[in-house]
């Protein structure tokens, strides 16, 4: 259909009235009103001024055919003054219902419960006006245009989504006493378990609703406007982290009183802090151990105590984890060279369990970019020697400051760190009710993606429900959706991985007569440090491996290449020599080896990476996650 500006002209430049309707008629006056009674006017006048005589002679059949397109376009005309005042008014209602949602969650901040009766009421109205007007005779039409028909559907399907929302999942919570005080149920580091239990009847109801809503939106076509794509983009974005945060509430509300020790067992979870500054491939040297715990929803942290140089020699690891990884028979803090926490946690737990005597419900690995992440929503805290760590740089005081600060003093700087650690848990403990619960799974789902928060329970069920959201911190085992893993392990013996960078490439796929697809692979691993910046570094930095070492100032890394399931690695050069280190690891192939880069260096690895026949999606890049998060990249050729 054509479109015409406010003088009355088309696209194409010519005249809205041109096309089958006699010259002279219409209104110039720009008013889209206006021009809708003058179009049905001149309908009217149109049929007064037929010689049906003529007609009825047969001598002018093509005066027929005229008419005919004459009324076809006189109704499109004014369905399409119709369709573009209801699009102005769906606009409209659209805001008036954004301010509405912000007076619902003022009334819900407030306590304010007329206020919040009022604002659900106004929200519902508000979606049916809006899904009335998209489901005008206007609209209807509108949705079988070729091209930006499916454009009109989609906004349909928001409309419908919109009313669904209001009416069967808003309004059951907003009705739930709880939800006016849902602040209380965090309170001075304790959850309030009745209260807990109360919004969970409201939540049971509401999120079916919510979920199946989340996948009609999800299985909306990319739109054919840019207006709309963006919007489409934002609302799949937002409800997808809103629905992980309710598919794992829902999964974890039959067990909260196990989770929350409320049955009567109290539970312990060790909270393990890694330091990226020295790489393992689940993420960096453990350098504290907390025991966080939990009894009838009250929390509470124990003493932070340093585990990882005592020795592991009692723990049975698997053959395979012992041929890599010989190292693994050393001490605690050799653990994590394992990439897959599913393997890593009970191993820690085990070992805190035998040197401190107490029994391991669970394992929380974090590291400083998740701390700085979580102080960026509940603000900074001050160390006891008058330190501010906050959400701008907690990396940089826990992974790079405070080796300059104590200098070799490693038992100072872990003591620092532990330190740090406790104050930002229970800062998030006692602060949880002023924090949006959306921002901060936002916070927690990001940080379990990259691997800087990873979880294990003992009890299955708790495993099976967090691992379905992503916090497993384990290695993928589903072929159709294939995973590489690049893992970086430090031997320096130093903290030198503050300036660790990798780079990867992963061009487009070659599909194979199989099935499988085949894709080129470059790695490149540089060191960025200055060499004038290591000469006057403590030594705990540049590093205490001086067998192994070239240079004062050389970075060792032992990189490990893990296989997608089901896949292989082929092809593999170092610097472009043959790089022939394959191993087996967990029933999948794997290389590892070590390189060094000296200051300004990088070293680049090239290779080809085949999926399994049975892959659905495409190859995905799975690394250790580095200490700067600028200097970790990962770029795939299809994804320009």
């Amino acid at each position: 259909m054509a479109s015409y500006n406010k003088n009355g002209r088309d696209s194409f430049g010519g005249s809205r009235y041109s096309q089958g309707w006699p010259s002279g008629y219409g209104s110039n006056s720009g008013d889209p009103y206006d021009d809708k009674l003058s179009a049905t006017n001149r309908f009217q006048d149109y049929f007064r001024d037929i010689d049906y005589d003529y007609v009825n002679r047969g001598w002018n059949k093509s005066r027929i055919v005229a008419l005919i397109v004459g009324v076809v376009i006189a109704f499109l005309v004014i369905c399409g003054f119709d369709l573009y005042r209801s699009q102005q008014s769906v606009v409209a209602e659209a805001k008036a219902t954004m301010l509405v949602v912000d007076d619902l969650k003022g009334a819900m901040k407030h306590g304010d419960r007329a206020a919040l009766d009022k604002a659900v009421a106004d929200v519902v109205d508000e979606a049916h006006k809006v899904h009335g007007e998209v489901n005008s005779p206007a609209w209807l039409l509108a949705s079988f245009v070729p091209y930006f028909g499916s454009d009109v559907r989609s906004v349909q399907t928001l409309a419908d989504v919109a009313v669904d929302l209001a009416e069967n999942a808003l309004v059951p919570v907003a009705d739930n006493p709880t939800i006016l005080n849902a602040k209380d149920v965090f309170k001075n580091g304790a959850v309030d378990l009745d209260a807990l239990g109360s919004l969970s009847d409201s939540l049971e109801e509401a999120a079916p609703v919510f979920l199946r809503n989340v996948n009609k939106i999800a299985a909306l076509p990319d739109a054919h406007t840019e207006r709309l794509d963006e919007t489409l983009s934002s609302i799949k974005e937002d409800l997808g982290s809103t629905s992980g945060m309710i598919e794992l509430a829902q999964s974890l509300l039959p067990e909260i009183d196990s989770l929350m020790g409320g049955d009567g067992a109290p539970r312990n979870y060790l909270v393990v802090a890694y330091s990226n500054a020295e790489l393992r491939s689940d993420g960096g040297f453990p350098g504290s151990w907390t025991l966080v715990t939990v009894n009838d929803g009250e929390i509470e942290m124990g003493k932070t105590v340093a585990l990882q140089l005592k020795p592991d020699d009692f723990i049975t690891f698997r053959e395979d984890e012992l041929a890599l990884f010989p190292g693994l028979k050393g001490n605690m803090g050799s653990i994590p060279f394992l990439p897959d926490f599913r393997r890593v946690a009970p191993y820690l737990a085990q070992g805190y369990e035998h040197h401190r005597g107490v029994h391991v419900d669970g394992v929380i690995a974090i590291d400083p970019v998740f701390l700085q992440r979580i102080l960026k929503l509940t603000g900074g805290v001050v160390a006891s020697d008058g330190t501010k760590v906050d959400g701008t740089n907690a990396a940089w005081e826990l992974m790079s400051n405070a080796y300059w600060r104590f200098g070799n003093a490693g038992s100072l700087q872990d003591r620092f760190f532990g330190e740090v650690a406790s104050l930002s848990f229970d800062k998030l403990m006692h602060d949880l009710g002023k924090v949006s619960l959306t921002d901060l799974y936002s916070t927690l789902s990001s940080s379990a993606s990259d691997h800087r928060l990873q979880i294990w329970f003992e009890n299955d069920y708790l495993q099976k429900a967090f691992a379905r959201q992503g916090f497993s911190g384990a290695l993928s085992d589903d072929p159709t959706r294939p995973e590489l893993g690049i893992f970086l392990n430090d031997d320096t013996w130093a903290k030198i991985g503050w300036y660790a960078k990798l780079d990867t490439y992963v061009s487009n796929p070659k599909r194979n007569p199989d099935g499988s697809k085949t894709y080129d692979v470059t790695t490149t691993i540089s060191n960025t440090a200055w060499k004038d910046e290591l000469e006057y570094s403590p030594r705990y930095i540049w590093g205490y491996n001086q067998e192994e070492k070239l240079t004062d100032s050389d970075m060792i890394l032992a990189p490990l290449f893990v296989a997608p399931a089901g896949g292989k690695i082929s092809d593999l050069t170092l610097n472009g020599e043959p790089w022939d280190m394959e191993h087996t690891l967990y029933d999948r192939q794997v290389y590892y080896g070590v390189v060094h880069a000296d200051v300004g260096e990088s070293v680049v690895v090239r290779y080809e990476v085949t999926t399994s026949p049975d892959a659905i999606e495409n190859l995905e890049v799975r690394k250790t996650p580095l200490a700067q998060e600028r200097l970790l990249t990962i770029q795939y050729g299809w994804k320009k």
